[in-house]
């Protein structure tokens, strides 16, 4: 019921915040998620909600193949005069029509928990889609167990909006939206995001094909 709503407040919020916010160093989630795989240079990487582009300008110092994505104009206006090599999409998550088995690596940090069920099931099977066999896909969300959850109004189950919407992941929630993939790994996480103490839920999956599973 307020989906349409609240996508064109959403990206109006973000327009204004990437106007005027400096791009701040890459965290932690990213060199961890290149360091432990051992992603290959000139591997094909998605990042999806890149923001201001911070963890995608590290990926492509790796030397991996970046394509970079974002609803927010003023965000990917900033990483296609600033990093041209870099390419950089508006684009809504709901609506990426990339070809099949497009990306070795799909990459989400904070994007993927602002979606009602119905919806994040779809972009999790549209990821599974444009992964190419045994690519991976690191994926990043807010915990059930976050500060944040419950504050603000209440719009379905596990999803609030204070600011905007919300949809935080349990380590089951998270485990059944992975049910096409194989998982690698999957935790429960507390670290300080912007100043203040955030709670995660991780993954690693791998795309496979019915044959392996």
């Amino acid at each position: 019921m307020y989906s349409k709503t609240m996508s064109s407040s959403a990206q109006q919020n973000w327009n204004k915040t990437y106007k005027v916010r400096n791009m701040v160093s890459t965290l932690d989630y990213a060199k961890n998620a290149f360091g432990k795989f051992q992603l290959k240079p000139r591997s094909s990487l998605l990042d999806i909600g890149c923001g201001d582009g911070r963890d995608a300008l590290y990926f492509s110092a790796q030397g991996l193949q970046v394509t970079a994505i974002d609803f927010s104009e003023e965000a990917i206006g900033k990483i296609k005069k600033e990093y041209p090599h870099i390419n950089a999409l508006v684009l809504d998550i709901l609506n990426m029509d990339f070809p099949d088995a497009s990306f070795d690596v799909v990459f989400a940090h904070l994007s993927l928990h602002y979606f009602d069920d119905p919806k994040t099931d779809t972009v999790f099977h549209t990821i599974h889609r444009i992964l190419k066999p045994k690519g991976l896909f690191f994926v990043r969300c807010k915990s059930i167990h976050d500060p944040l959850y419950g504050k603000g109004e209440e719009v379905g189950k596990d999803m609030f909006l204070l600011k905007h919407v919300r949809h935080f992941f349990s380590e089951e929630y998270m485990k059944e939206k992975l049910r096409e993939f194989e998982i690698c790994s999957l935790q429960q996480r507390v670290s300080d995001y912007d100043g203040k103490r955030s709670c995660f839920v991780e993954a690693v999956a791998r795309k496979t094909t019915s044959s392996q599973k």
